[in-house]
């Protein structure tokens, strides 16, 4: 089996893996990266939500945001302070923010 992802092996990296294509780095067992368009996703839901009829959106046509993660990585509005809430932690003031630039050259250099 090939794949184009490597893992770095340094659990105590927010960067665990990295794209060999793209260079772009994640951690977590929950976040995807796109092999077309070499954006980060948080969840396999949002991979999903980017993806219409093999084509992939930019994340703020699929109604994504930076989620405050320290690379970029597109999720739902709200979605960082959910999941600290759930965990019983404070989020530490992290949101999506929009406006920060997305990867246009991934998509055709098309702007959002």
């Amino acid at each position: 089996m090939t794949t184009n992802h490597t893992n770095t092996g340094d659990a105590g990296m927010t960067e665990q893996f990295q794209c060999r294509k793209c260079g772009s780095g994640w951690g977590g067992l929950n976040t995807c990266h796109c092999q077309r368009c070499h954006v980060t996703f948080s969840t396999v839901a949002n991979f999903d939500r980017h993806q219409r009829g093999g084509e992939c959106l930019t994340p703020k046509d699929a109604g994504l945001v930076r989620n405050g993660r320290r690379y970029e990585c597109y999720g739902q509005p709200g979605e960082q302070e959910r999941a600290a809430r759930m965990q019983g932690k404070d989020s530490g003031g992290l949101t999506g923010v929009e406006g920060l630039p997305v990867p246009e050259a991934a998509f055709g250099g098309v702007s959002s």
